[in-house]
């Protein structure tokens, strides 16, 4: 009895083990084929392309800004020189 036992929970764990297998398996492929399907890749691209605009507008914004200070660091130095000459 104990060997018949023994022997059925090996079959069992066997199976287990082989139902997870092949479980993980048609995972892997619902998931690999619905990041190759139509749909999914045109909403990555649409997203990287927002993201990109974002990324493009928030690095162009900062170039004002820091040209903005340049140039009123510039006049402030040239104001600065002209006061300084002409006293």
């Amino acid at each position: 009895m104990h060997t018949r036992r023994k022997q059925r929970e090996a079959e069992e764990k066997l199976i287990e083990e082989e139902t997870a297998r092949r479980v993980e398996e048609e995972i892997r492929s619902r998931v690999e084929a619905a990041l190759n399907s139509d749909a999914v890749q045109k909403v990555i691209h649409q997203r990287l392309k927002d993201e990109r605009a974002k990324l493009e507008a928030r690095v162009t914004e900062q170039l004002r800004q820091e040209e903005k200070a340049l140039l009123d660091s510039a006049h402030a130095k040239r104001v600065c020189v002209c006061l300084f000459v002409a006293s």
